[in-house]
């Protein structure tokens, strides 16, 4: 099978996002005990990052997209 220029960069960046967000999504779970004795902080505050992480990129992320993204304002 020839793969396109195109189709090979899709491809790898689809990838990269699904090991990206793979490795952040299980990395609390993987590494939660060792961040927790290491900083000396509870279980909670650990997983509670990870929460406060997702929110702020949910809530940041339409104003990075651009304009293109953006809901339409009543006029």
């Amino acid at each position: 099978m020839i793969l396109t220029p195109t189709a090979r960069v899709t491809m790898g960046l689809g990838f990269t996002q699904i090991v990206g967000w793979g490795t952040t999504y299980l990395m609390p779970s993987v590494l939660g005990r060792e961040l927790q004795d290491s900083l000396g902080i509870s279980p909670e505050l650990v997983f509670a990052g990870i929460t406060v992480m997702f929110g702020v990129g949910a809530v940041l992320s339409p104003a990075s997209a651009g304009s293109s993204t953006a809901p339409a304002r009543a006029a």
